[in-house]
């Protein structure tokens, strides 16, 4: 074979080749443009309807989060604020040596005697009495205050069966004033229902209810609260303590009644 042969040869293939090489490039376009509609209704259309309920799903799940948390926040708060409102409570609360935290503290508190005695819930309980509508910085902030003294009001049923120990009759003991003077008294005490009334010989009475446990809190006639933080009251013993306050609500000191038989 001549080189001009040759060469007119090897040109035969290089086009043999290309035209190969464009049916091929052809084929493989056709298919593409086949399967282009059938990958868009198969991706498109899934991804955003995924998508969309993706992002459905986030936010309702994010709803429910805030809302749970905030539903924790408002009753985590409940039975500290219990606790703080009454000063005679937080200080038996610091003085147990517990491991409970004071927010199951108080609701142990409020559940076993508290109630019994008298106590309300502060607004930030659900439910409460003391609950209100008003959402001003003051009110949202008055729970965490410690309550000012002689808003005692007297707790108990003078009806039904006894509750706790019978303390009806007759005691002797001490009155010891929050200066450190001390002398000796007396009292009668009536017990009905839940209702007990204590009459000294010092000549003030204490008025309140008393629960299962022997927890009392008694009010006195400047609606002043005595409460049995040194105790629950049994048949052969009373200890009631009135927290001393100066006009600005800053403890003085503590009255303390112990009366046996």
């Amino acid at each position: 074979m001549t080189q001009h042969q040759q060469l007119v040869r090897q040109s035969q293939l290089e086009k043999s080749q290309t035209v190969t090489t464009q049916l091929n490039g052809a084929k493989t376009l056709r298919y593409l443009l086949l399967l282009a509609p059938l990958l868009l209704a198969a991706c498109g259309g899934g991804d955003t309807s995924s998508g969309l309920k993706q992002s459905s799903d986030s936010e309702e799940s994010a709803s429910v989060d805030a809302s749970t948390s905030s539903s924790n926040s408002t009753n985590s708060s409940c039975y500290e604020d219990y606790v703080r409102d009454h000063t005679d409570l937080l200080k038996a609360y610091q003085a147990s040596g517990t491991t409970k935290s004071i927010e199951d503290w108080g609701q142990a508190h409020y559940e076993d005697s508290g109630k019994a005695e008298g106590r309300q819930l502060p607004s930030s309980c659900p439910g409460s009495s003391t609950s209100s509508t008003s959402s001003n910085s003051t009110s949202s902030s008055a729970s965490a205050t410690p309550r000012k003294r002689g808003n005692c009001s007297p707790g108990g049923t003078s009806s039904g069966s006894l509750v706790g120990p019978d303390l009806s009759g007759s005691w002797s003991g001490t009155f010891t004033r929050y200066t450190g003077a001390s002398g000796g008294i007396s009292a009668i005490v009536s017990h009905i229902g839940s209702r007990v009334e204590v009459s000294t010989s010092a000549g003030f009475v204490l008025v309140g209810g008393i629960s299962n446990s022997g927890s009392m809190r008694l009010c006195d006639s400047d609606h002043e609260d005595w409460t049995t933080i040194y105790g629950g009251a049994t048949t052969t013993s009373i200890r009631l303590a009135d927290h001393y306050m100066d006009g600005s609500g800053v403890r003085l000191g503590t009255d303390v009644l112990v009366l046996t038989r």
